[in-house]
């Protein structure tokens, strides 16, 4: 098992796929399963998580924002087995961990986090759009997700509605700084160029989105400032 494994969190449509393809070609490592067909997710790691939540009575779309997760040793235990069965592994990507966080933080393996932040709006019309979701039940999701990470202190690549390749650039050097990973410049080239991100910026403000949900925007906007 490798000494420290990357985790990239982040809801759907978040901008994980994209980050996660960049440490692909920087040279680190996924599952022989997590291509491009998965979104470099692993289908095992993802039913191992979504047991989990069902587990609690919940799904990845399902589930209330002040839940919280205990660990427990016989998910320590599963979880384990995967890794041991891998050991090549030491990048993995799932929407699906931030919400678990409290128990991936549990288990005994040097997890290293980094979230992805995106205009919650914008995130949640993705998710409407691409799960045929309600729209409600689209930015309570996001909000589930998102405030696992109050109080944490985890690296954030914000990515803004008018992506600039500079500001993408910048902010990853940030990150990768806060893990003192190398910085691999021309893979974070080859990914950006290679993408086509067709987002749409709804205003956020008070009137458009409630309290909580400017809470989070704003924490997490800072903590990508400060990475």
């Amino acid at each position: 098992m490798p000494k420290t494994i990357t985790c990239i969190l982040g809801s759907q449509s978040s901008g994980t796929t994209l980050l996660t393809e960049y440490f692909k070609e920087a040279g680190f490592t996924l599952s022989d399963c997590a291509d491009k067909t998965t979104f470099f997710e692993d289908p095992e790691l993802n039913n191992i998580n979504e047991q989990m939540l069902l587990k609690r009575g919940m799904n990845w779309h399902n589930v209330p924002l002040h839940t919280t997760f205990h660990p427990d040793q016989f998910t320590a235990t599963i979880l384990h087995k995967y890794f041991l069965k891998n050991p090549q592994i030491n990048l993995i990507k799932d929407p699906r961990i931030l919400l678990l966080l409290n128990i991936y933080e549990y288990i005994d393996i040097d997890f290293q986090f980094i979230c992805t932040f995106r205009n919650p709006l914008a995130t949640a019309a993705s998710i409407k759009k691409r799960f045929s979701l309600p729209a409600e039940q689209s930015v309570k999701l996001w909000a589930s997700y998102y405030s696992r990470m109050i109080n944490r202190k985890i690296p954030v690549i914000q990515f803004g509605e008018s992506v600039e390749f500079s500001d993408y650039i910048d902010n990853l050097r940030r990150c990768c700084e806060f893990w003192d990973f190398e910085y691999d410049h021309s893979a974070a080239v080859n990914v950006f160029n290679h993408k086509k991100l067709h987002i749409h910026d709804p205003n956020l403000s008070g009137d458009h989105i409630s309290p909580l949900y400017v809470l989070l925007y704003k924490h997490l906007q800072k903590m990508a400032a400060a990475c």
